[in-house]
């Protein structure tokens, strides 16, 4: 039991410095533009009329950005690790938002499961080096949803207002759907269990002007900046437009966020699915007659918004972000749930998942971008023997699945900050394209691009 307890403190250590290292990375797409627009905020201290290459922009709003500034005011710099500081930081009240939401109605192993399932997955690694709104909206729709539930529970009003502020806050950060999720979670619980009077409350009409007192200063600056257009962007241009595709569109794929599911919840998405379809299949049966304090937040939060998104035109990866948590949960619970004899056949998968995983890894820093450092083959080896070290503790199953598929996704993030990502960026030319520009330009030379549709080189080049 020391043992795997030390092993344990170690890899929450090591998955730290991990995520250290994925910090000092560059940006580009998105986390570039944002950073570029944080850069202006810090240069200007105006933090509502946001401009990218001197044009106002109001495609999001500025909770995010706010975060990256404030970075760049603490630390007194623009930069790579400033920009993600506070975001990455942000990123952890949704951990504990996950295991205090999950301890309302779960024991305390399986909300620490629940915890392991959402930190040690390939999704927090990566959106946390590629920062996105999903991020900082994950962390506020959490938080929200914990303490309105707290409300529902205790009956205290306190719950109610800090949950709305978070509502409001994520508003802030992605507009209306930072509103959806909660009510697709707390009005799912509140139907299902046929708690009609608290649906009916008059109290959460003082949630709801809690909410737009939080966004009614930027709605101010958005109607000042760019009038009606603004308002009616924020509230369903942004929104509606992605889901008929007449504002943005890629592709119709109705499957697409199950094996995005599969891919980013990686090491643990067989045990996520499998409790999923095992949770929709369960109230079916059940026809709706909910147990004896059973949660329907996490299943009406997951189900309704994979729902609306597949439905959308525009579709991405990241959109899939603010239920995690709650599919974390959704997949402890049956993780938990299973016998001795059932889990030892989910490790022999488990042990395969390893196998293709650190292959993969192995490809990556010896076919892919051949690994020229010392650090990371030392670091790799050393991790590859904890993983195998992990595979083989003479200890329950379980706790060898948690501690193997920890190490696999710490093993791998590594790769991918600490060698794959650097090497892509070599090839960015955003990126040498903003030093010669910052050696060779004077001070007031303008900066242009042409036919370049990325902004991060608005954040890297000496003139924003």
């Amino acid at each position: 039991m020391k043992n795997t307890k030390f092993i344990t403190y170690s890899i929450v250590v090591i998955a730290v410095l991990v995520q250290i290292i994925g910090m000092v990375n560059p940006f580009t797409g998105d986390a570039g533009k944002y950073a570029a627009i944080a850069k202006n905020i810090f240069l200007s201290g105006d933090f509502f009329n946001m401009t990218v290459n001197g044009d106002p922009y109001f495609q999001k709003p500025p909770f995010l950005i706010w975060l990256y500034s404030f970075g760049f005011y603490l630390f007194g710099d623009a930069n790579d690790f400033t920009a993600r500081f506070f975001p990455v930081l942000y990123s952890f009240i949704a951990i504990y938002s996950t295991y205090k939401f999950a301890r309302l109605f779960y024991d305390k192993i399986t909300s620490l499961v629940a915890v392991c399932f959402f930190a040690f997955s390939e999704i927090f690694f990566l959106y946390n080096n590629d920062i996105h709104t999903d991020v900082v909206l994950t962390a506020n729709t959490t938080l929200a949803i914990w303490q309105i539930a707290l409300f529902i529970k205790d009956k205290k009003l306190i719950n109610l207002i800090v949950g709305f502020v978070t509502i409001g806050l994520s508003m802030l950060t992605k507009g209306p759907i930072g509103l959806a999720v909660p009510v697709f979670a707390i009005g799912s619980h509140l139907l299902i269990t046929r708690n009609f009077r608290m649906i009916f409350n008059p109290k959460w009409l003082i949630g709801l002007l809690v909410t737009v007192v939080i966004i009614s200063p930027y709605l101010v600056s958005l109607y000042k900046q760019s009038g009606t257009e603004g308002i009616i962007f924020y509230f369903w241009t942004n929104n509606a437009g992605r889901m008929d595709g007449s504002y943005l569109n890629n592709f119709r794929e109705p499957l697409f966020y199950i094996y995005n599911i599969a891919s980013l919840m990686i090491p643990w998405s067989i045990f996520i699915l499998a409790g999923l379809f095992i949770s929709i299949y369960s109230i079916f049966k059940s026809k709706f007659k909910p147990a004896e304090n059973e949660e329907f937040y996490s299943l009406g939060a997951t189900i309704l918004f994979i729902i609306i998104l597949s439905l959308s035109v525009m579709k991405s990866p990241n959109y899939i972000y603010p239920v995690i948590p709650f599919l974390s949960i959704i997949g402890a619970r049956f993780f938990t749930s299973l016998s001795e004899s059932s889990i030892k056949k989910f490790f022999t998968v488990q042990i395969v998942i390893s196998i293709i995983i650190w292959l993969l890894g192995v490809a990556i820093i010896t076919y892919l971008f051949p690994a020229k450092k010392a650090l990371v083959w030392v670091i790799f080896i050393l991790l590859s023997l904890v993983l195998v070290v992990t595979l083989t503790l003479k200890t329950e199953v379980k706790r060898k699945i948690m501690l193997s598929g920890s190490v696999l996704i710490i093993l791998f993030s590594f790769i991918i900050n600490a060698h794959f990502l650097p090497e892509v960026f070599k090839y960015q030319s955003s990126l040498p394209a903003s030093k010669i520009y910052n050696k060779e330009a004077d001070d007031n030379d303008e900066f242009f691009t042409w036919r370049y549709s990325q902004f991060e080189m608005f954040f890297y080049a000496k003139t924003p």
